[in-house]
């Protein structure tokens, strides 16, 4: 029994080990050019990283912060203050008059209805 297991591995293991012989050298340059070509796209990445940061600030020092700042003021020098005014107004022209109709004459109308209907027996 032992001639016939040798047998198969050495047909196996003959073939290999000639694989392994003849394709290391191969596979040796194929992975220096790897390393060398990933050396070369990691620095053009963390170039093209740096430079995108800086074009990206420049941007935003230069034209969207100034933009910012005077929407911010505009909004707090002009439209916060007429909001207020316009607030104003309408608390003492609607909303206080309102409140006084309300209070005043609708309620002691809606109470004379409600005595009166609930005098005559039509609510209970």
């Amino acid at each position: 029994m032992a001639p016939r297991v040798v047998a198969p591995a050495a047909l196996v293991w003959v073939p290999v080990t000639w694989l392994v012989r003849v394709l290391t050298p191969a596979l040796q340059q194929v992975g220096r050019w790897l390393v060398v070509v990933g050396e070369h796209l990691g620095a053009a990445l963390s170039w093209a990283w740096w430079a995108s940061g800086r074009i990206l600030w420049w941007c935003w020092a230069l034209t969207l912060r100034p933009l910012w700042l005077a929407t911010r003021w505009l909004w707090r020098n002009t439209v916060v203050p007429v909001g207020r005014a316009i607030r104003a107004v309408w608390r003492f022209t609607v909303v206080a008059p309102a409140r006084w109709l309300r209070t005043s004459v609708l309620e002691p109308i809606g109470r004379e209805i409600r005595e009166t209907l609930f005098a005559l027996g039509l609510l209970r």
